[in-house]
Formats: C-alpha cells, sequence, structure tokens
C-alpha cells in the first residue's frame, strides 16, 4: 500500500460499496499484521451516530414530536434562512 512508504503516515479509511463493514485488502492484511489498525491508522468500520432529517428543525422542543430529542445545531432551516435573506434584501 502508498500508505506504509510515507511519512507521515495519512488516516486511510477503507469503504466497501457492496455492504461490508471492511474492505477485502483490508482483510487481507489484518491476517498478515493483526496491529494493522494501530499501526496505519485504519478505521475498520464505520457507524452512524445520528441520521437528521432537514427539513425538520432540531432546536425547538416545542415543535417535536412526543419521545424525540433535541438536538442542538449549528444550522438553520431553510425557511429561517429565506426570512433572513429576505430581512437583508428590505434593509438595503
Amino acid at each position: 500500500m502508498i500508505t506504509r512508504e510515507r511519512f507521515p503516515v495519512p488516516r486511510l479509511v477503507v469503504c466497501d460499496q457492496h455492504g461490508s463493514q471492511v474492505g477485502s485488502e483490508l482483510n487481507n492484511a489484518e491476517s498478515h499484521e493483526p496491529n494493522l489498525q494501530e499501526k496505519w491508522g485504519v478505521m475498520i468500520a464505520r457507524f452512524l451516530l445520528a441520521k437528521l432529517n432537514p427539513s425538520a428543525t432540531y432546536n425547538n422542543a416545542n415543535e417535536m414530536a412526543a419521545g424525540s430529542d433535541v438536538i442542538f445545531t449549528d444550522d438553520v432551516s431553510l425557511q429561517v434562512f429565506f426570512e433572513h435573506l429576505q430581512r437583508l434584501a428590505v434593509q438595503s
């Protein structure tokens, strides 16, 4: 692998498009070198930590469905963005 010849070693993420969490090359390399993840900084698996709905606002508890959590983000909804643009256009 090219990453073994470079210094400092870049972080390598192996992604398999066919649904496996681990790429076939990494499987072969892991069988020869069990500490490959620590040695080369290879991420073996990817985990989905959160899934956000872009059409919903997550910063107001009154608008959320029962049983769902409030998620604090720096993003604003598209409606809030357009309202802000309209206010800026009227001011100018």
